[in-house]
């Protein structure tokens, strides 16, 4: 209650993370076009962070996916980790 913000950012991350225990691997435009299409992302974008692009924001939660190591980036993909 008291940070909607990070609830908000650590649902749409959990949300990527468990898309990719899916998909294994993704490359970043089909990880875009699913997030774009995810009706509760672009809810969850709209409400808080719509200032800033859909893709920067998609990069931005992957970037601390990687950061905390629950995924990797190589070979121009994105791996589950």
């Amino acid at each position: 209650v008291q940070s909607p913000l990070r609830h908000a950012r650590h649902a749409a991350k959990v949300l990527i993370k468990f898309k990719l225990l899916e998909w294994q691997r993704i490359d970043a435009p089909t990880l875009q076009a699913w997030t774009e299409a995810t009706p509760y992302l672009v809810q969850l974008h709209a409400r808080h962070f719509a200032q800033t692009a859909p893709a920067d924001w998609t990069t931005a939660l992957v970037d601390e996916l990687v950061a905390v190591g629950a995924a990797r980036r190589a070979d121009g993909q994105l791996y589950n980790a």
